[in-house]
């Protein structure tokens, strides 16, 4: 039996990278539960964008890929974040599709 699933853009930061992928969710659950139910500290993405923070430069994509929560700072829906354009610490522009 397959179980239903919700799609949520997500991006997420560690150190070095931003990522933009799609996690795939129970129907109508919160994006903070979904978050503290994964299993072995990973999220699975697919179609996931991998861009460097420091130069924005686009640096990989991957139809399918597992981030490691332990080194990640922050996560979030990609509808709930805001980029300031005005930070003179950054070069370049990232594309969100």
């Amino acid at each position: 039996m397959k179980i239903p699933k919700e799609r949520v853009k997500i991006v997420a930061f560690s150190d070095e990278f931003k990522t933009i992928g799609t996690a795939h969710s129970f129907p109508e659950e919160r994006f903070s539960d979904f978050i503290d139910t994964l299993q072995k500290g990973y999220i699975s993405l697919t179609d996931a964008k991998v861009y460097s923070v420091r130069t924005r430069e686009l640096l990989y994509e991957a139809k399918f890929m597992k981030l490691n929560l332990i080194y990640l700072k922050a996560i979030m829906p990609l509808s709930d974040y805001v980029e300031k354009k005005d930070n003179p610490n950054q070069t370049g522009v990232y594309t969100i599709e």
